[in-house]
């Protein structure tokens, strides 16, 4: 029997979060041998549902996840306003550098503190 996981998306057809929902989905189809498909609603703001809504949508079994950028992820956990900087770190390098010692572990400890856990929602855009 194949098990269905519903993803929901919010941004147009080429963005690069469409783009990496879909390789993780084939990913899943692969890696699981189809015994697990990801059902991705890319658009759901076309039907009406405002972003903002995709958490209670889990929350309520509606859809199994979603992507969301960390902009709207700081009223729950302040600390990720810290995220949406994208000009203030020059390159990815810099960045890693920056989030593999104890200001990533100060993050992550404040995140976790506002009810948002990596471990649990692992697929988040954090810029």
């Amino acid at each position: 029997m194949v098990k269905h996981v519903i993803f929901g998306g919010y941004q147009r057809p080429n963005s690069v979060h469409i783009k990496g929902v879909q390789i993780i989905a084939n990913a899943v189809a692969r890696l699981t041998e189809g015994e697990v498909q990801v059902v991705f609603e890319q658009i759901l703001t076309k039907r009406g549902v405002p972003a903002t809504l995709l958490f209670d949508m889990v929350e309520n079994d509606e859809i199994d996840g979603f992507y969301f950028s960390s902009s709207y992820l700081t009223d729950r956990a302040p600390a990720l306003v810290m995220f949406d900087q994208h000009f203030a770190v020059p390159s990815h390098d810099k960045a890693y550098g920056l989030f593999d010692g104890a200001l990533g572990q100060g993050q992550a400890d404040a995140v976790r503190s506002g009810g948002v856990d990596a471990q649990e929602n692992p697929v988040t855009n954090i810029y």
